[in-house]
Parts: structure tokens; C-alpha cells; sequence
């Protein structure tokens, strides 16, 4: 069984060229009940809805909130 998150970004992440902006979401499926790994965020963004892919920075999984869906 898998869970379903609504990982929000709680400020602006990356550069002026490759950006995940404050407030964008996506949905993020993950086996456990835990939190979303950032693996599973980046991907998100990147494969799903933004086609966002952050290269070379320092991200926290602090750096966004989720909620089960």
C-alpha cells in the first residue's frame, strides 16, 4: 500500500533559471507513512507537473511542508 503527500515549498528554492517557487505543489507517493523523502520531492517537481530539476545546491526536506492526502 502506498500514501499519497501534498508537498508544498515553504520559500523560493534554486535560480532564476531553474526555480521552485514559494506556495508550488505537487503530489508525492511514498510506501511509508513517514515524511517524503527529497528524493521523492525533486522528482516530483521535475517529472510530474514543473519539469523542475535542481542541480548542484544544498536542499533540506525542511525547506517544504507536506500533508496526507
Amino acid at each position: 500500500m502506498g500514501y499519497s503527500f501534498k508537498v508544498t515549498a515553504k520559500k523560493d528554492i534554486g535560480d532564476s533559471r531553474e526555480k521552485i517557487g514559494k506556495g508550488m505543489s505537487v503530489q508525492v507517493f511514498e510506501k511509508s507513512l513517514g515524511a517524503p523523502s527529497l528524493k521523492s520531492i525533486l522528482e516530483a517537481f521535475k517529472n510530474q507537473q514543473h519539469g523542475i530539476e535542481l542541480k548542484g545546491m544544498s536542499i533540506s526536506v525542511n525547506y517544504f511542508t507536506y500533508e496526507k492526502l
